[in-house]
Parts: C-alpha cells; structure tokens; sequence
C-alpha cells in the first residue's frame, strides 16, 4: 500500500466515526500534499452526501515513506477551498500540535518509586534464613545490619539507610493473583501450571532511602536472587509480573559476571497481535519516574520490534533520559519514530505511544 493510500483510508475511518460524520463520505478526493515540521501531509476535499459541498480536512504527519503517521488527522469542515486549503489544512495541525503539548505539559510524570514489594513463589515454607544471609554476603558482598525483633518467619535488617525485610508465609499469594499473572509469562512453557504448584512464598519488601530508584532496585534483585536459591523455590512474582527461577538467576549471573543491569527482569515488555499488526507495551518504566511506552500498529516482525524497545527502555534507564510527548526517537541515524503522550491502548493510563514502522 502506498502511503496516500494510507492517508485516504486513515481519512475516511476518521469522517466515519460516531463523533465524526457517523458513515463514510459520500465522496473523498486527495488534491495536495506538504511538509510541515519534517512530516507529511496530505489535504483531502469531502462531501457528506450527493448534494452537499466540498469540505476540507488533513492527515498526517508521515515521516519519509512509511505508513504510520503520528495522527494529525482533523476536519473543521470548513468549506474547501483551493486558494486557502493549505492554509486552513497547516492550521489546523498547528492546533493539533499545540493542544497535545498543553496537554503533555500539563500531565504530572511518574513519581519513581523508593517502596518495592516482590513475592518468590516456594514449593513449601522448609527455609532456613540464615542461608539468604550468607548468599547475600559471599556472592554479592552485602551484609544486613540486622534488627533484633528477628524469628523464624521474618527477618529485617538495614542496607545503609534502606530497610529490607523477609518474610515467609506459609500458604499461596491470596486470591490466585500469581496464577493469573503468568498467563503473561509468555517466555516459560506452561507457566500457568507451574507457578500453581507453590504452597509457600517469601515476601521480599524495601523501603529505599538515600539511593537512586536504580540502586534500590538492583538490591532488591539481590535479594530476590538469594531467595531462588532455594531447592523448592518455583518463581517471583510481583508488578503483575511472573519470572521463573531459571530465566531469573541466569540474568542476575549475567549481571555478577559483567555489571550489565538486569534490565530485563525490571522492565516487563508485553506483545499484543491481532488482525492488523504486531503491538509491544511495557511494564515497570514507571518505576523508575517514565510514562510506559506502548508502540501503535507496526508491521515490524515481533523478534525485531521487541529488540528496537528494548534498546529504547536501556537507553532511558542507563541513561537516565527523558521522553516527550512530539518527539522523535531512533536506534540510528536515519530512523525517526514519533512520540505521542495519550491515553493508553491497552494500559489503563497515560502512555508514550511509539510508531514503528519498517
């Protein structure tokens, strides 16, 4: 499909909607295209029924050749006019653009958090705490300074200014929560069945103080790690997100190897497929203070798209970086995908939208 094609059809889905025109248009007509702020855009005349006069209305903006366009897409319906339609047609996505920055501006990010809650999903309540304490200290050189209101169901201690705190219940998380979670684990076989098979678990809660979102985060994998390392230990939950043991302690063994953040268990990145393209989201941006990210329609294969959002949430946490609403973002040079603040596609909340195309 060429990308007027796209334009057109975009055009009539929009005339058509129940806030808009209700039905297609009688009759729709491309007759000029331009640029504007490095995008796009094509200007179409329409009627709304046999008898009535051409109306003007706009889509855009598209970067180079491809089909997703960041959804400049309006009509006044004003009466067209080839003398001024440009005009009309470059005012109307200036107001597009300046409604959808006001409303960036005036949307509060995020705040990161410094309180983090995580539940490792045991085969039976049969632990000794003192083992967590010494695979803490021998493999990842952190010693507790521990309280003394400690038994054998709850251990607290201290990481400098930051309270850490075990605690081993002996029975299922309540209300299937982690059974109903790893329907999404779509990287373990049957995770559904196998995270059913806890009857215990160890609730691993911080409350950071003194240290970056990144720190405190990085503590509590520690601690998360020193957990699994139990014989009947199946998995963690937490963040409506289900990690099995294995895919677990082999990152956080990548991470003791060469220091690369274990990125990957903090930020769940969720694959949608349908009829009309592949769509990623992800889970645990806003942990760190960023609005979660979710990509439009791509045609992008998934193992490839997957990829190119990965990158994208490394960069913003390794780097600390900031994405806005109009932006453009890319893994190289010559790659520009637009940045869209609104409200989520499948996410209950404000979201960065991503458009990528191939």
């Amino acid at each position: 499909m060429e990308q007027r094609e796209n334009a057109e059809l975009c055009m009539i889905e929009w005339l058509s909607h129940e806030n808009e025109l209700g039905k297609n248009p009688y009759q729709i007509e491309l007759t000029e295209e331009f640029d504007l702020h490095d995008l796009h855009y094509y200007i179409f005349k329409f009627k709304e029924n046999m008898f009535g006069k051409w109306k003007v209305a706009v889509c855009g903006g598209y970067h180079e050749d491809e089909l997703g366009h960041c959804g400049h897409i309006f009509s006044e319906y004003e009466l067209y006019d080839p003398l001024n339609a440009k005009e009309k047609c470059i005012q109307m996505v200036e107001n597009i653009r300046a409604y959808w920055m006001d409303q960036a501006n005036s949307q509060v990010p995020p705040e990161s958090r410094s309180t983090f809650v995580n539940f490792v999903l045991l085969e039976n309540a049969n632990i000794d705490f003192h083992k967590i304490l010494n695979y803490l200290k021998h493999h990842w050189n952190i010693e507790l300074d521990l309280s003394e209101n400690n038994d054998d169901s709850i251990l607290v201690g201290n990481i400098g200014e930051s309270i850490i705190a075990f605690s081993l219940m002996d029975g299922p998380v309540p209300e299937g929560e982690a059974e109903y979670y790893a329907q999404g684990c779509y990287m373990w076989e049957d995770a559904v069945s196998h995270v059913k098979k806890h009857q215990a678990h160890i609730i691993v809660s911080m409350i950071a103080h003194d240290i970056s979102t990144k720190e405190a985060m990085l503590i509590q994998s520690q601690c998360i790690d020193a957990c699994l390392h139990f014989d009947q230990a199946i998995a963690v939950y937490g963040d409506e997100i289900v990690w099995p043991k294995h895919i677990y302690t082999d990152i956080m063994q990548d991470y003791a190897k060469d220091a690369s953040l274990p990125i990957f268990l903090w930020v769940y990145l969720g694959i949608v497929t349908n009829e009309d393209g592949n769509h990623m989201y992800t889970l645990g941006l806003k942990t760190f203070g960023h609005y979660e990210i979710e990509t439009l329609t791509s045609n992008v294969p998934l193992a490839q798209l997957h990829e190119f959002l990965f990158n994208i949430v490394c960069y913003i946490i390794e780097q600390d970086a900031v994405l806005r609403d109009g932006e453009t973002i890319g893994m190289s040079e010559n790659q520009k995908c637009q940045l869209s603040l609104s409200q989520g596609l499948f996410l209950n909340e404000q979201t960065l939208k991503l458009d990528v195309q191939e």
